[in-house]
């Protein structure tokens, strides 16, 4: 009994001296949280909820679209269903198109294409596929034990003593619920993307067969009157120079051929913007752009 007893104090013991811990150095434990990572991509892939507007893409969306910045100004409930690498195979965009409400006035699909989201590296949709097969226990206890399962997995001790250090070097992430990630880096550099693009296209160009499937997609939500919005993620001017002549994309063809099968192009300046590794908006740049987002969106159905 005393054995027991000594082992209840010395776990609160623990506890309160983990909490001081944490509360003295202020530990902001965002970058190395792998369990809030995890719940996040499952929760927004397994979701039920049905949403009036769904944004669709790679990282620069996921990390570039804020759905509650878009609906605070336009009204629109959305969810941003953005996989890193991801490319928009036919069962992609049928995943997508399965999140929207059934019969609202107006239902939306904005989706950012990026010269990476045709090659064929993409389209095998490897994060998307991932968290899309997760079993049903995964995913039950992912909706409904994930407070627990993150409070005690949030802080490593890796984490203490960079905090002890004053170390805030990494890249910081901000899990939401509606499937934006609000990030930045420290130290931040926009040329990074310049070494990482640089050779990502050899062998791994632009698929216009793949571009083509896509379009039928497209012209199939336009007939059950989805309205479909693209742009182009905004990334640093040196980025873009690389993807535009080493992918095969050609943005002014993709515009075209898009708005041909239905779908509303809308075109952004990356001025104003802070892309803190080349190709990634840090959180405030995008809030900002979001807010850019909903306006051109607004001003298409004011017309």
């Amino acid at each position: 009994m005393k054995e027991v007893k000594y082992k209840i104090i010395l776990s609160m013991l623990l506890i309160v001296t983990g909490v001081f811990i944490v509360k003295y150095f202020k530990i902001d434990y965002t970058p190395t949280n792998k369990q809030a990572e995890k719940n996040y991509w499952i929760k927004k892939t397994h979701t039920k909820e049905k949403f009036q507007i769904i944004y669709g893409g790679d990282s620069r969306v996921h990390r570039g679209v804020d759905p509650q910045t878009i609906e605070e100004i336009t009204g629109y409930k959305g969810l941003n269903l953005a996989y890193s690498s991801g490319g928009f195979s036919a069962e992609y965009f049928d995943f997508i198109s399965s999140k929207l409400e059934e019969k609202p006035k107006k239902r939306i699909i904005v989706l950012g294409l990026t010269p990476f989201s045709f090659t064929p590296d993409a389209l095998k949709n490897e994060a998307f596929n991932q968290y899309l097969s997760k079993d049903r226990f995964t995913i039950f206890s992912t909706h409904y034990l994930s407070g627990i399962t993150s409070f005690f997995s949030s802080i490593t001790a890796f984490d203490i003593i960079k905090k002890i250090k004053r170390s805030n070097h990494g890249n910081y992430f901000d899990f939401r619920d509606n499937g934006f990630i609000a990030s930045y880096k420290i130290p931040s550099d926009s040329t990074e993307g310049d070494q990482v693009y640089s050779g990502k296209f050899d062998q791994n160009r632009f698929d216009t067969q793949a571009f083509d499937v896509f379009l039928k997609s497209v012209k199939k939500a336009r007939v059950s009157g989805i309205d479909i919005f693209a742009f182009r993620p905004l990334t640093t001017q040196s980025v873009k120079q690389i993807e535009n002549t080493q992918s095969g994309y050609k943005e002014n063809q993709v515009k075209e051929r898009f708005e041909q099968a239905g779908g509303k192009w809308l075109s952004f300046s990356n001025r104003g913007y802070y892309i803190y590794d080349g190709s990634h908006l840090d959180s405030t740049s995008a809030i900002r752009f979001s807010e850019q987002l909903a306006d051109s969106i607004q001003q298409y159905y004011a017309h």
